[in-house]
């Protein structure tokens, strides 16, 4: 599938960036459609995703590994996602903040503080969580990941 032209209006998480052959070789032999926000929209596995989406999805399938004191937020786009980010990270930390005032919330995005889950593999495949706050929290908006 030769490789799309890039709109430059399209934001970076929607651009189609260098993809591996074994990628190409995948989207090749799945259906795809063109997109109405992302160039392309290709099926997998029941979901329809933008080709960076399916990279995430791919990287997650492949290199994931659960513990057992993760925690998973997964939720439909637009249903209340950074809020119940902020709940979550709020209940699963709040031993670990006693002072309110100093509280990373109070600083930082939801966003921030609670790993997006596919977009973490795809940026560090070896090691997306080191750093992190424990018990990891996870958050995703595709049921296939998780």
């Amino acid at each position: 599938m030769p490789r799309p032209e890039q709109s430059p209006s399209l934001p970076g998480y929607l651009q189609e960036n260098e993809t591996s052959e074994e990628f190409r070789d995948l989207i090749g032999s799945i259906p795809t459609e063109k997109g109405w926000v992302a160039n392309h929209l290709h099926q997998y596995q029941g979901f329809w995703h933008t080709s960076r989406q399916l990279q995430g999805v791919l990287a997650c399938q492949k290199h994931f590994q659960a513990h057992d004191g993760d925690i998973f937020l997964v939720t439909t786009p637009k249903s209340g996602s950074t809020w119940l980010k902020a709940v979550m990270f709020a209940l699963v930390n709040r031993v670990s903040f006693p002072d309110p005032k100093q509280h990373p919330l109070l600083t930082d995005n939801p966003h921030a503080l609670v790993n997006t889950l596919a977009k973490s593999i795809l940026t560090s495949p070896t090691s997306p969580f080191r750093g992190c706050f424990q018990p990891i929290c996870h958050s995703c908006h595709f049921p296939n990941l998780c």
